[in-house]
């Protein structure tokens, strides 16, 4: 029973971690800045495509050292980094 018990307990902490990593694909997103920077790639010596302001509302698509790939709500297709500090999973504006 014990082997079971701790199989079991290890293979709950792998689903745990695995959900946690895909947790916020595809999730709305708000920029929590006042400006926050959206750069070609996921970089700050990147191009700035485009500045964003506070509560604009982002589609995240992907994570990497320490950014996130998202769409612009409404944008008509812009996409971009985000530095993952310029982000919050709630609208900073409460609206």
């Amino acid at each position: 029973m014990g082997i079971l018990r701790t199989s079991l307990v290890g293979l709950s902490v792998v689903m745990l971690t695995t959900i946690h990593v895909f947790a916020g694909l595809g999730d709305k997103q708000y920029v929590s800045s006042r400006q926050a920077n959206l750069f070609s790639e996921p970089s700050e010596d990147s191009e700035v495509v485009l500045i964003l302001a506070v509560g604009r509302q982002l589609l995240e698509f992907e994570r990497k050292n320490g950014f996130l790939n998202v769409g612009v709500i409404s944008s008509g297709g812009i996409d971009g980094w985000i530095k993952e500090s310029d982000i919050a999973e709630t609208d900073p504006d409460g609206l």
